[in-house]
């Protein structure tokens, strides 16, 4: 009669815990010895099993009962792998399951080709260059920024040309081609006053910021160097603004 009610404390965590680890020494012991039997090591792959398996069938082919045996001493194993992986008690190698899931990452991460995102609040305004739209940027406005470096004097007037090159250039930005014959003005939109007042508060926070950096080190203070390095801030800020903002919209 009594035998008819199951035992409530094994449902207790330490005792559930305990029986979990029984279960393990149990099926340790037994896999340690058939892989014995096998000749493999208790990590060997499927790959190895069967070729032991195979080796052994060989080395006794005139012997139906070892033969039996083998193909049996397989089986247990097998069945044993798959007891334990139902049973969470096959372990692995904590670091080489952490290098596969790096490795595995680092590939992933490599097949994923990574596309340049401006922030969702810029509504198309901020839109990525083109590899000839970059290199204009940087042959115009760089090589302003390089002779501003030697011939300071006409540091005041490259800046200029900078802010009348960066309004122009905004304004043509993602513009369609004009046709042969076709007016000036119809070429001209919402864009254009918009190209030239980004272009505007470049150049004037830039040259806000150039001023103050420069005024504040003793030693570019007072020097000739200064103009030059200014312009310089101010060209590069320009030439960064035009290379990824575009206020034309297409319709």
């Amino acid at each position: 009669m009594a035998a008819a009610f199951a035992n409530p404390l094994k449902k207790l965590p330490w005792n559930v815990q305990k029986e979990k680890e029984r279960e393990e020494r149990r099926m340790k012991q037994e896999g340690a010895k058939l892989y014995r039997e096998l000749g493999v090591a208790e990590d060997a792959t499927f790959e190895e099993i069967q070729e032991a398996t195979q080796n052994l069938l060989m080395r006794y082919e005139g012997d139906l009962k070892k033969k039996v045996k083998v193909e049996i001493t397989k089986d247990k194993i097998m069945q044993l792998r798959l007891n334990q992986r139902l049973g969470g008690l096959l372990k692995e190698n904590k670091e080489a399951r952490a290098d596969s899931y790096l490795k595995e990452d680092a590939d992933e991460f490599k097949k994923v080709k990574r596309e340049f995102k401006p922030p969702a609040w810029t509504r198309g305004l901020i839109v990525k260059p083109s590899g000839q739209w970059r290199d204009n940027c940087i042959i115009f406005f760089g090589g302003s920024a390089v002779l501003g470096i030697f011939m300071p004097s006409a540091a005041g007037g490259l800046r200029f040309i900078s802010f009348l090159l960066g309004a122009g250039f905004l304004a043509k930005r993602g513009t369609p081609p004009s046709e042969p014959g076709q007016p000036y003005r119809e070429r001209v939109g919402i864009h254009t006053p918009l190209a030239f007042l980004i272009a505007f508060l470049t150049y004037v926070l830039s040259l806000s910021i150039a001023t103050s950096v420069t005024g504040s080190i003793p030693a570019i203070a007072d020097n000739k160097i200064r103009e030059g390095i200014e312009n310089m801030i101010v060209s590069l800020s320009i030439g960064l603004v035009t290379a990824f903002v575009q206020p034309y919209q297409k319709k």
